[in-house]
């Protein structure tokens, strides 16, 4: 007689690293008995801010590289901003480590406790790293070639930030390929699809627009840029192409259907690197999160709103 396989939901954060660790963290489950299923990926907007205890989770379930609930089967984060107060001891599967560059080496750790073989992932693993920590620079990766890659890895992050609604197919495409598994070029094969192409293909006019147009709304306030770039298309690392010499962004830009304000050390700069700011401390103040050189604040209450806590921050940072 066989036995049904549990099902387990893996939930995730709607970029890179964890569209990725979802992808490692189902082997992990396949490998423990469970049936794993994608229960679907996380953005932080107004359905998930303000009625997080009360999501509508398939259970039992997981979540990886967003912020942690107390129903979960297993969580596995690295934002200092995700850190939580309450015991984590009891849950099956968890991993949580402020150090880690991204979620998919957690996952990767977690395998490796378990004593789950996980084939070659060390190349994947390291270009989820090299995107969630923006290490960029150490990489040799220049401003423009994250805003308008040739890298395959770099497109696909790309896509997913373009249009997150691609990433049901990144991920069937992940699960397919086995020929790509077994070389560890999985993210170079997803980029060679249509779907993916084409977004790419789609950007190049839309950047050339976007950089005349952020020349003229920023300014820098010594070693900061700051902007206000509502009604325009923002893409990340446009003031690191426009102002290259510059050690911090502070912005303004329109997400979806709200507003976000942007707080970025430059990875690519070359001086003292000590921070002045910790951006995900900052962001926290205000309802959002991140890390020391990168935070985010999703305001849900329009523009005005928006630019009433943007000019409260660079107040009190003394940035006007």
């Amino acid at each position: 007689m066989t036995v049904k396989k549990q099902t387990v939901y893996i939930y995730f954060h709607a970029d890179l690293d964890g569209v990725t660790s979802a992808f490692l963290m189902k082997k992990v489950l396949e490998a423990d008995g469970y049936n794993p299923e994608y229960g679907g990926y996380l953005k932080y907007d107004a359905s998930v801010k303000e009625n997080w205890r009360e999501y509508p989770f398939k259970r039992p379930f997981v979540i990886i590289d967003f912020q942690y609930h107390p129903d979960a089967l297993g969580y596995i984060d690295h934002h200092e901003t995700h850190k939580v107060d309450c015991d984590l001891s009891g849950l099956k599967y968890c991993i949580f480590d402020k150090t880690a560059k991204a979620c998919t080496s957690l996952v990767l750790r977690l395998a490796e406790e378990r004593g789950v073989k996980l084939s070659r992932v060390r190349r994947f693993v390291r270009q989820s790293e090299i995107v969630d920590s923006a290490d960029y620079a150490g990489y040799g990766i220049d401003p423009m070639e994250y805003i308008l890659p040739e890298k395959g890895f770099l497109r696909v992050t790309r896509a997913i930030e373009e249009d997150s609604a691609i990433i049901d197919t990144i991920l069937d495409d992940l699960e397919s390929m086995k020929w790509a598994d077994r070389f560890d070029w999985r993210l170079e094969a997803v980029a060679r699809q249509r779907d993916v192409k084409k977004i790419i293909a789609d950007l190049k006019p839309r950047v050339r627009k976007s950089l005349a147009e952020f020349k003229t709304v920023s300014r820098v306030v010594g070693q900061t840029v700051i902007f206000d770039f509502h009604g325009q298309e923002y893409f990340r690392y446009l003031p690191a192409v426009v102002y290259p010499q510059s050690k911090y962004w502070f912005g303004l830009i329109d997400q979806e259907d709200s507003c976000s304000i942007k707080l970025n050390f430059n990875p690519w700069f070359k001086g003292v690197a000590k921070n002045t700011y910790d951006m995900g401390a900052i962001a926290k103040e205000y309802g959002g999160g991140g890390h020391e050189d990168v935070g985010a604040i999703p305001i849900l209450e329009g523009y005005d709103k928006a630019a009433k806590v943007f000019t409260e921050i660079i107040t009190k940072l003394h940035l006007t």
